[in-house]
């Protein structure tokens, strides 16, 4: 399906003029164009423009927005006792190297605070209550 500008706009919640500056400026959504030059844009540029604008919620100035589109994403989403569970049973069997990688993947998918308060708070609660256990590692 096709969309004009306006219609697209109102589909997103973006203004017509920010799409406008982020494909200008960023190079960000690239619409087809009807024969007048009028900006025509698809379901997959919704599904982009959705994700631009998680990254921009979750604190990623737009200008920095484009190169991690390209890359795959880990979607660890909104479930962050699981995320506790495996940093949990990574430093249970004394696998660091996958603990390490998983809070570094962590750290490239939310911001700080976002990470501090849902993933790593909790995380330092739960293993002083299994300090015992963990100190075996030693």
């Amino acid at each position: 399906m096709s969309y004009s500008i306006g219609e697209f706009a109102r589909l997103c919640g973006i203004n017509a003029a920010t799409l406008r500056a982020w494909q200008r400026r960023y190079g960000l959504l690239k619409p087809q164009r009807t024969d007048g030059g009028h900006r025509l844009y698809s379901d997959d540029d919704i599904r982009q423009a959705l994700s631009i604008l998680d990254w921009v919620r979750k604190g990623v100035p737009i200008s920095q927005v484009k190169p991690l589109l390209s890359r795959p994403v880990i979607r660890l989403g909104d479930n962050w006792i699981t995320i506790q569970e495996t940093m949990l049973q990574h430093l249970h069997e004394g696998r660091i190297d996958a603990l390490r990688q998983l809070i570094y993947d962590c750290g490239r998918e939310y911001p700080r605070a976002e990470l501090v308060t849902h993933l790593l708070r909790p995380l330092r609660s739960k293993v002083s209550a299994h300090l015992p256990a963990v100190m075996t590692l030693r």
